[in-house]
This record gives structure tokens, sequence and C-alpha cells, in this order.
């Protein structure tokens, strides 16, 4: 049994003894002093084995870094509200995505503010879960629904598209008719006669309207119907929101200083 040694020993597997001597450089030797103890009388004999490690291991660590790209954008406008494109791209991956890109192709009639048909963004080097977003401000040329969607590309071939996306885009029209009173002889001078306007709404949207008529020549101002009110430019009605199919009639009662021909005009206007 071993007592005691320089270095010390370890118990090793069958209950043999272990010891690590280390480095041994060339031309070198290492000595292990042992003492031990027999337990009884006879012949004690022992073997040594000694043996090193001869590999080498090296640590790789293997990473895939993978893109990920969403897309918003204003759901519903009219051609004269902006429409907002928004955009985030991630790296859903491991390790890094570098020269990270984005680009979307706008449908026809849809562009940026200046004039471009083309967004493109560059997100440059993107760490594992690490995101970006970018927005964009486009206009619409007309009405009509517009439907696409985004790309994204960087380093070693990555690539990803985005959901695809909508926005409904309305425009209002405006129409306005006129009626005269009944043809021939409308009254004696100084009575007084009526003039209407209808306003129609023949666009998909809703437009908060405004119409105004000049007093004819020659006549004073008597009264208006639907809160119209008379002023240096004309008669003024607030419509207010004219749906979209909708029609409006407002008219204005004048009264004639003389004998003649009247005739009267009227605009229509919505932001």
């Amino acid at each position: 049994n071993i007592v005691s040694s320089t270095p010390a020993a370890a118990s090793g597997a069958g209950g043999a003894m272990v010891w690590n001597v280390g480095d041994i450089a060339p031309g070198k030797c290492a000595v292990i002093d042992a003492t031990a103890k027999a337990s009884a009388v006879g012949n004690s004999s022992t073997c040594l084995t000694v043996s090193y490690n001869n590999s080498l291991c090296s640590n790789l660590q293997v990473v895939q870094p993978a893109l990920a790209l969403t897309k918003a954008m204003t759901p519903a406008a009219t051609v004269c509200d902006p429409i907002v494109a928004m955009f985030e791209v991630k790296n859903t991956g491991s390790g890094a995505a570098s020269n990270v890109k984005i680009k979307d192709t706008l449908p026809a009639g849809l562009t940026t503010t200046d004039g471009k048909s083309t967004i493109e963004f560059d997100a440059g080097t993107l760490a594992s879960g690490q995101a970006r977003q970018f927005s964009a401000n486009l206009k619409a040329a007309k009405s009509g629904k517009y439907e696409n969607n985004a790309t994204a590309s960087a380093d070693d071939g990555l690539s990803a598209n985005s959901n695809t996306v909508a926005t409904t885009v309305t425009q209002p029209q405006l129409k306005l008719a006129a009626e005269c009173p009944a043809g021939g002889p409308v009254g004696r001078s100084g009575r007084n006669f009526t003039f209407k306007f209808t306003v129609s709404n023949t666009g998909d949207a809703g437009c908060n309207t405004t119409v105004t008529a000049p007093v004819p020549a020659g006549t004073t101002f008597v009264s208006a119907d639907n809160g119209g009110t008379a002023g240096p430019n004309g008669v003024t009605w607030n419509v207010g929101s004219l749906a979209a199919g909708a029609s409006k009639a407002v008219s204005m009662t004048v009264k004639a200083m003389g004998a003649g021909s009247f005739s009267a005009s009227a605009s229509a206007t919505c932001p």
C-alpha cells in the first residue's frame, strides 16, 4: 500500500495509483518518490505504465444569422393625405448579419413625396437579436388599392421577404348644379325670387364641403336657407361632411332692383 509520494498520487480505475507529472521537456525526466508498506511476508512486485496526451483540441463556434422583415403602411387615406410606410428588419439568428439592406419597389401610382418609385435603406450590421426601424412618407397619384411587400438582404446570401400590406386611397369628387326660377317672367321688379344649388359628391370618400354663390348683379340679398350667410364674396353655406354618393341642396333668395335678366353661379370646395 502506498503510504506517501512526491508528487502526490491520485486514485485511478481499479484502485490503481496515478501520478500526473505534467510536461517533460526533451531530454529531461520526472522522478516520483513513493513510500509503501507491505501487508504480508512474501514477494511484492508491481508494474508501471506511462502515457501522455498526444491530441490538440480547438473550439469553433458555428453561427447562422437570419433576417426577418416586417412592413406596415397607413391602411386608408385620401389622395391628399400622407401615407406612411414603416419597416423593421431584425437578425433572428446567431452571429452578426453584415451589410443589411432593405428595398421596396412601390406599386404603380404610389411614390415617395419626392417622386421616387423605389425605397432603399442601409441597416448596416445587425448583431444577433438586434433590430432597426425605418419609415418613408408616400403619396398616391389617384384613388385605388395599392399592395406590395419589401425585401431585405445581407452578406453570405441572406434574404427575407416582408408581409404583404395594402393601403386603400379614396378621393372625393364634387358636382354642382344650378337651378334658376322657372322660365319666363318670374315676377315684377322689387319682388323676391330664388336660386337653388345642388352639390353632389360623386367620389368614393367623404368631403367637408363649402358652397359659395355671389349675389347676382342687379339684385340685393334677402335670405338663404341651411344656415347660409351673406358676406363680401356672396352667400356661403357650410354643408359639412358630404358622404360619398350624397347630395345637398341650398338656395338663396334675392330681390330684383329693376327689370332685366339675372344669372347666378356658385362654386363648391372641399379640402
